[in-house]
């Protein structure tokens, strides 16, 4: 009932606020977390987004918990499922955050994501439908880590599907941060591929910007972008 939900609401919001201390944070996995894990498929989208929100916080530059909320928990593999059905934008900003955080300075980890939770698939469909400035933001970044840490993920990325729309992001967001990580995916994607390039031109990118975008000049991408 109603009470319950507020109840669970008030105690996910205190948990948040104090796992915000790195010390707490690794109380925190020692605890049976089983019933926070079932919360991340709460049929309540603010439980959905709090549970995610709190497995962000305390993975978020803790190797300690990130390892031993993967290995005793599967959360890589939870999180990867539970985001491809959410219909919360929050929740999903959430949820996106957490898998950052799980996975944030660990190549091996980023590579899993990418490898058995299908995370290049996940990050393009966030792409496709994500309406949260924030999320967009999240997703071009983690794309770009993944892309600039390990090149050979570009050659398993679906880039007709993805390209229209960072592209889209490139040219129609309003948050300049957006922008410019956008243009530095797309530096990646056209360098030495002369066929995405010219995927690019068909789709409506400038013909200038595209040689810009391929000489890998920071500063000039940068001024574009302002």
């Amino acid at each position: 009932n109603n009470s319950t939900i507020q109840h669970l609401l008030y105690s996910l919001e205190g948990i948040q606020f104090f796992i915000e201390d790195l010390d707490l944070a690794n109380d925190l996995v020692k605890l049976d977390l089983l019933r926070l894990v079932d919360l991340l498929s709460h049929e309540n989208d603010e439980i959905r987004t709090w549970s995610s929100w709190i497995f962000a916080s305390a993975a978020q530059n803790n190797p300690k918990t990130q390892l031993a909320l993967i290995t005793k928990y599967n959360l890589l593999g939870v999180l990867s499922r539970v985001i491809v059905v959410e219909t919360n934008d929050q929740a999903k900003d959430k949820q996106l955050y957490a898998i950052s955080s799980l996975t944030s300075g660990s190549q091996p980890l980023m590579d899993d994501f990418v490898d058995n939770h299908n995370g290049l698939t996940i990050l393009s469909h966030l792409l496709k439908h994500s309406s949260l400035a924030t999320t967009q933001f999240k997703t071009v970044w983690f794309l770009k880590k993944l892309l600039h840490n390990r090149p050979c993920n570009k050659s398993i990325l679906h880039i007709n599907d993805i390209l229209p729309d960072i592209i889209k992001l490139f040219s129609d967001s309003t948050k300049i941060q957006t922008v410019h990580v956008a243009a530095e995916v797309l530096i990646m994607l056209v360098k030495d591929d002369v066929e995405v390039a010219n995927q690019c031109k068909c789709l409506g990118l400038d013909k200038t910007l595209i040689n810009l975008l391929k000489t890998h000049q920071d500063e000039e991408v940068t001024g574009v972008c302002k």
